[in-house]
């Protein structure tokens, strides 16, 4: 059963105004609608081993892999490696600073972070302000500050957490009171929409408010102190992968936690995001059986593998992009995009659509790409029946880019 959605444009072109009006089939069932796009190093990407993935605010990609790093235009692939100005080809870590400045991380041989403004790269080590050389995770935050954690052997009890404001340096140490050894080996690095940075270490999770730090174990919550990664949702929940434990879900007073016995392929979870639905995807770690990915709708859990699309069963990070969809980065295949929501393709002066499958609540996303050369404005969204609701109701998308419609339907047909 389907009912029609109305979609109503135009296009200044040329002086001419072209009217743009589609007609929709909407589907309330919930037929996958996955579509799935790999890239390899046939393709132009350096390695097939992706460790990082970040994109930037012209909607350039960028890779981390263990031979170089990779930029891709949606077009072209440019890599680079350290006869270019990288101070080792394995990169680890990626992140996006103000003015689209490249900033990279590397865990081994001790060569510090460098910074790459698209013509020049910069490089700090403990020669010039780091407290240390192997660098594991980066972030930035929403005032443009740069955090690196950092990660050394387990005799180390130094500094784990460096933070850079474009100036100076300033360094943190986490205490993990009930713990002896490395409490500083940072895996990965956060912040919340209230502005506290979240630490992902080998021994808990730890928040920081600007003045305090909150420290989260298994003695308050935390399935495993072994923290892999973290992510936050739109709800500012936080969203935590641990090494031997599963997911845990903390909404800032109490934890809901996930392993096989709800639906997880394994404990060993390497690797987690939030899309722009809210979905939750985990990864998991290269050792023991392939399982591929996992993504959590807030009720069930699903599995995707090679079979269904997946480049490998392996998988290091996830990353969602500007667009709404989701990059994995794998062991042994490349790279891979999947899109969780239909696509609608806009040309000049012509449209063209496929089905729209709602989900479970009864959403459907629709990811709008202008592909022509002049503006689209959107001037309405509409139903052939009163049970749809269409948000935003109207909005003007520039040329090659894209715009996330959401289409709801009430439950229960």
């Amino acid at each position: 059963m389907g009912w029609n959605i109305h979609v109503e444009g135009f296009v200044m072109k040329s002086g001419l105004l072209v009217i743009v009006l589609v007609l929709l089939n909407f589907f309330n069932s919930y037929a996958d609608s996955n579509s799935w796009i790999t890239f390899t190093a046939e393709d132009g990407l350096a390695s097939g081993r992706v460790l990082s993935i970040s994109q930037d605010s012209q909607g350039i990609y960028w890779f981390g892999t263990v031979s170089g790093l990779s930029r891709y235009d949606g077009d072209n692939w440019t890599t680079y490696t350290n006869t270019h100005g990288l101070s080792n080809n394995k990169v680890d870590a990626i992140a996006i600073g103000s003015q689209d400045n490249v900033w990279v991380g590397y865990e081994r041989e001790g060569v510090g972070i460098s910074k790459f403004d698209g013509i020049s790269w910069n490089t700090w080590t403990q020669s010039n302000g780091l407290p240390l050389n192997s660098v594991y995770s980066i972030a930035i935050d929403s005032k443009n500050n740069v955090w690196v954690g950092f990660a050394e052997e387990y005799e180390y009890e130094g500094e784990g957490i460096c933070m850079f404001d474009g100036t100076n340096w300033t360094t943190h140490k986490v205490s993990y009171p009930d713990f002896e050894g490395n409490q500083n080996y940072i895996k990965a690095i956060a912040e919340d929409a209230q502005g506290n940075m979240w630490f992902g270490t080998i021994l808990g999770l730890s928040k920081y408010d600007g003045n305090d730090w909150t420290i989260y174990n298994t003695s308050n919550g935390l399935l495993s102190h072994y923290v892999n990664d973290i992510s936050v949702d739109s709800q500012d929940n936080v969203w935590v992968a641990t090494l031997d434990g599963g997911v845990s879900k903390f909404d800032g007073t109490n934890w809901i936690n996930y392993t096989t016995e709800d639906g997880l392929s394994k404990d060993r979870v390497y690797a987690i995001e939030v899309d722009a639905q809210d979905n939750v995807w985990v990864g998991y770690e290269h050792w023991g059986r392939p399982v591929g990915v996992d993504k959590f709708d807030g009720n069930t859990w699903f599995n995707y593998t090679t079979s269904d699309g997946l480049a490998d069963d392996y998988v290091h990070t996830i990353y969602t992009d500007k667009n709404g969809y989701v990059w994995f980065g794998t062991h042994e295949g490349g790279v891979c995009r999947i899109s969780t929501s239909p696509d609608i393709y806009i040309f000049p002066d012509s449209i063209s659509f496929i089905d729209i499958a709602a989900d479970t609540a009864g959403i459907a996303n629709v990811t709008i790409t202008n592909k022509g050369n002049e503006s689209l404005v959107i001037s309405d969204i509409s139903s052939d029946n009163e049970q749809f609701k269409v948000n935003p109701f109207s909005n003007t998308i520039g040329p090659g880019q894209s715009q996330i419609v959401t289409i709801s339907c009430r439950a229960n047909f």
